[in-house]
């Protein structure tokens, strides 16, 4: 059985590009004319400034056909970009977007391959392939949540761990954790979150959605605080049975969003 990761990072849409590869093999730049960069069982496609797909396989035989995330590479005009390595490290950067990887460390990892851009003025850290997962009665870090749409951002002052997921900003933005419940009961879904003004100029109550494996979202009502760099603590009661969840906070159509995550926990009841 063939063991194989792909994954494409999400920062504006997943589509990608076939063209010819560019084996990394010496500290050289590689011309424009390539949009794919391959490193032993790791392969890079830079399909826009801000999309990179990357693929893991570790028999060394990549998808070429769509696939759920990648679909009508041949669509993108080529982007220019460069390709190097130093000290062992491969670094792919484009106008907008500097990927590194750690070169024979094997499958994409949060310690392994990170990815560097902006949203707006901000610069944030788009760490896709970090997985954790969160017991009952600990927090968990948002940035080690599994993002879509959303950065990791450190430009406001009093967050926990690494940083906080900024954004919010569209619908369908979300940020899912894997919540392992050590028995069935009622649990207040609760996060760590900053609501000062926003770019669309309002400072008002925000509000977001939690949803548990799928099912019908909730509301979670989130008060304005001071200022960007003060954290507050809002939740929700979900109800979970002894095992794994998913546990999904989103921006719907329905909901304001523009606020930024810090952490969240499921806490007991009481």
């Amino acid at each position: 059985m063939r063991t194989r990761t792909a994954r494409a990072l999400r920062l504006t849409c997943v589509v990608a590009v076939a063209a010819a590869t560019v084996s990394v093999a010496t500290p050289a730049t590689a011309a424009p004319r390539g949009q794919t960069v391959t490193a032993g069982n790791a392969r890079f496609q830079v399909l826009s400034p801000t999309v990179i797909r990357t693929e893991y396989a570790g028999d060394g035989r990549f998808t070429d056909a769509a696939t759920f995330n990648a679909v009508g590479r041949g669509a993108f005009t080529p982007t220019p970009y460069t390709s190097t390595v130093s000290g062992g490290v491969l670094t792919i950067r484009t106008s907008a977007t500097t990927l590194t990887y750690r070169l024979d460390s094997g499958p994409f990892d949060g310690g392994n391959l990170e990815v560097r851009t902006t949203a707006g003025a901000t610069p944030v850290l788009a760490a896709p392939w970090r997985h954790l997962t969160c017991r009952t009665g600990a927090l968990c870090e948002a940035e080690d949540l599994t993002a879509d749409g959303l950065g990791v951002a450190t430009d406001h002052r009093g967050y926990t761990g690494e940083g906080f997921l900024a954004g919010f900003e569209s619908a369908g933005t979300s940020a899912t954790a894997d919540v392992e419940a050590t028995a069935a009961g009622t649990y207040a879904l609760a996060a760590r979150y900053a609501n000062g003004q926003g770019g669309d100029g309002q400072h008002v109550t925000r509000t977001l959605s939690v949803s548990v494996d799928g099912g019908a979202p909730q509301k979670l009502t989130l008060p304005v605080t001071a200022d960007w760099d003060t954290w507050a603590v809002a939740s929700v009661p979900v109800t979970l049975g002894a095992g794994h969840h998913s546990v999904r906070l989103q921006r719907t159509a329905a909901d304001s969003g523009n606020v930024n995550v810090d952490a969240l926990a499921a806490l007991p009841a009481g």
